[in-house]
């Protein structure tokens, strides 16, 4: 749709009986273009979006140390031709938020199975679990212990337990900006019931912590553990 507009008008040599009608059709040109995707004037709601759409970007817009971008662009070999990316302040990273297949640096999900080994002091082992890349890239872990404590913790000390990582299982790009521990039913008479906060300290390594001092070669608390990140 194109929308009539004059801007220079009305001149000042210009009488109102000569500019009247362009000026009227631009008002009426204002109005319709506050309408394209937004509630028009003297309604309930007026200039509140409707909807947004997105014009085909060729490349990816340049962000200053204050702003974002959100917009769209095309994806090779996707089946929707386009996708909504966004990016961050000061030309940024660039993420994809929509798509049908996987754009991230892994593919797909799986499960993986256990594995046993030890990394200097930390028992580097975990039992079975299962990964799942979403369509924006974000990758979600989730797996159950099968390792012990290498020395023992005083209560309140991080206790180092693994990450999953190779063997099957994907190793996250960097550190997760989650981790997550849930106590399995009917095992919270041991350490479990001591555990109050988690948290990841690289790719490959989260910090249990507990109210409850524990022992070398004590059993990891039983429950299932879950990093997000990418």
């Amino acid at each position: 749709m194109t929308l009539p507009y004059t801007p220079n008008v009305p001149q000042g040599t210009q009488q109102i009986n000569q500019t009247q009608d362009p000026i009227e059709v631009n008002f009426q040109s204002i109005s319709d273009f506050v309408e394209v995707n937004h509630v028009g004037f003297n309604q309930t709601l007026e200039g509140r979006h409707t909807f947004v759409s997105y014009i085909q970007q060729a490349t990816d817009p340049s962000t200053s140390a204050n702003e974002m971008a959100l917009y769209s662009k095309v994806v090779s070999g996707d089946t929707n031709l386009m996708e909504m990316f966004y990016r961050y302040p000061s030309n940024g990273s660039v993420v994809q938020l929509t798509g049908l297949n996987n754009y991230s640096t892994g593919t797909g999900g799986g499960s993986f199975a256990g594995h046993s080994g030890a990394t200097g002091s930390i028992i580097d082992s975990w039992s079975n679990g299962f990964w799942q890349y979403m369509s924006n890239g974000v990758l979600v872990m989730v797996w159950t212990p099968s390792n012990y404590f290498a020395s023992s913790f005083t209560a309140g000390s991080a206790i180092p337990v693994p990450i999953p990582h190779g063997y099957g299982a994907p190793t996250f790009t960097q550190t997760p900006f989650n981790v997550q521990f849930v106590i399995l039913f009917g095992q919270s008479t041991n350490i479990n019931s001591g555990i109050v906060a988690a948290n990841a300290t690289s790719t490959t390594q989260m910090n249990l912590y507990s109210a409850i001092t524990s022992s070398s070669g004590q059993t990891v608390p039983m429950g299932s553990f879950m990093a997000i990140g990418v």
